[in-house]
């Protein structure tokens, strides 16, 4: 369904014209607009699960504003809000005495009857969501429209032994599990258990579109599997998800490939390529559409472990746990073979420092005099 804002020009009067026009996608439900009782511009809209506030104050300047309200408990986070049905605002000036419940909303969602006030300014709504592992990584879904988080899961299972004990003997089983988190609600959409010992180091998003224009989702998962001499091998793992006929979602595991040691992060590149780190190394691997297979293309060696990368074609930026932050420049090299490539370090810290993470921050303008930058209005600052 779409969300039709109209302008109306006085020429004469006892005319109007209709001047600019936009629609907008809000969903598939039937939308519900409900008058506001603030201003004769402004109104609630409902579409589905979407509760959206519309604001036409600031007039031709920005068009319509579109503000998405979350009722929250600020003495419970654990309190999710529901698709709201029905609502209505108290008007703000009434007939008679003031009333003290002037501008709350009231709305339906269930059984439950919602009583809040809106805040004068757009700001953060803290909730809190029950997750069966203790996370370590998370990701948002732009396909999926969904939070997704790596959990480390404990359990204590018996010793079965031969010989009789008085006391029984456990040991405890560490394994990753991968949890989808709802939009709405709080218990997790589907679950994805690891092998015991096997814990996620990375998380990223992988999609292909092929020919006849369809798209394939995946999860790719760097993970790190623990031996039996307490060292630890590495995999990187395609989780993919199907929908069953009765509408029932599912993970599975497409492929995945080993490493000797674990796969500390990930980062797509372009629309066939993964960078990911290991051992001391960044490696750039290619997806062969006619093999169905990913290749190797190449590979630099690192001073320490690269644990956050970024891309920007065709530059890669890698933090490295005690090497500061290191951009590299991939080359495509005029090869027979299919994939071939070199990266060749553009930039660096000049002193070891220990990373955990960088942001990227695409600023316009001219740069700064203390930047040694490419005389550019566009540049961008790496945070580190």
């Amino acid at each position: 369904m779409e969300l039709v804002s109209l302008q109306l020009e006085d020429r004469k009067p006892t005319q109007f014209a209709v001047g600019k026009t936009d629609a907008i996608d809000v969903g598939l439900a039937t939308v519900k607009i409900i008058p506001s009782t603030e201003t004769a511009i402004s109104a609630f809209a409902i579409c589905g699960s979407d509760f959206c506030y519309l604001d036409f104050r600031a007039g031709h300047v920005t068009g319509l504003c579109i503000s998405s309200i979350w009722i929250t408990e600020r003495s419970n986070l654990d309190f999710s809000q529901g698709p709201i049905s029905v609502m209505c605002q108290v008007p703000l000036k009434a007939r008679g005495p003031p009333c003290a419940m002037a501008g709350l909303i009231f709305c339906i969602s269930g059984n439950d009857c919602l009583i809040a006030q809106l805040d004068d300014d757009p700001k953060a709504v803290p909730r809190r969501l029950n997750l069966e592992g203790t996370p370590n990584r998370l990701v948002y879904s732009e396909q999926l429209q969904t939070l997704i988080a790596a959990s480390i899961q404990t359990d204590v299972k018996p010793i079965t032994t031969s010989t009789p004990r008085q006391r029984p003997m456990e040991r405890r089983v560490v394994r990753g599990l991968i949890e989808f988190l709802p939009t709405h609600g709080q218990d997790p959409m589907e679950t994805f258990l690891l092998h015991p010992g096997e814990k996620v180091y990375a998380l990223a998003e992988w999609t292909y579109t092929n020919e006849q224009r369809k798209r394939y989702w995946q999860l790719v998962l760097g993970t790190g599997l623990a031996q039996t001499d307490g060292s630890q091998k590495g995999r990187l793992t395609f989780l993919q998800r199907r929908v069953d006929e009765q509408g029932r979602a599912s993970l599975k595991i497409g492929k995945y490939l080993s490493f000797p040691t674990p796969v500390y992060a990930i980062a797509a590149y372009e629309a066939t390529g993964l960078i990911l780190t290991y051992s001391n190394y960044v490696s750039m691997f290619r997806f062969s559409v006619e093999e169905r297979k990913w290749v190797v293309v190449t590979k630099f060696a690192l001073e320490s472990p690269g644990i956050h990368i970024t891309t920007a074609p065709p530059l890669v930026h890698v933090t490295t746990a005690a090497d500061s932050v290191i951009t590299l420049h991939f080359t495509e090299l005029p090869d027979d073979e299919s994939f071939s490539g070199s990266f060749k370090p553009v930039a660096m810290e000049g002193g070891a420092r220990e990373g955990a993470h960088h942001l990227e921050l695409h600023l316009s303008g001219a740069p700064p005099t203390s930047l040694t930058t490419p005389a550019t209005s566009d540049y961008t600052l790496l945070l580190a």
